[in-house]
């Protein structure tokens, strides 16, 4: 019985499962390149908070809590920025 429902189904809606899974795939693509270009700022931006956090210490008599403070500064803002980077990419995809 299942697998006449299964043969009735696909003759039925096939095309438009052909079209759903086409759809499913660019959304996959467009969804992956988009997280992976988010983790990309993401860790850019943590080495360059780090970098910067480092070099203020060395040449600008900076305290290392200091540096934290202007770490975290940049951590929230990425934070803040992926979040929308990420909503803008669902928005496209749908």
């Amino acid at each position: 019985m299942k697998w006449f429902h299964c043969i009735v189904v696909h003759c039925r809606y096939g095309k438009n499962l052909v079209q759903a899974k086409e759809y499913g795939i660019k959304k996959g693509i467009i969804s992956g390149a988009g997280m992976g270009f988010l983790f990309l700022v993401f860790f850019a931006t943590y080495a360059l908070a780090f970098w910067y956090g480092g070099k203020l210490v060395r040449e600008e008599g900076y305290t290392v809590g200091r540096m934290l403070i202007v770490s975290l500064v940049f951590e929230c803002t990425v934070h803040c920025v992926g979040k929308n980077i990420r909503l803008f990419i669902i928005r496209i995809t749908l």
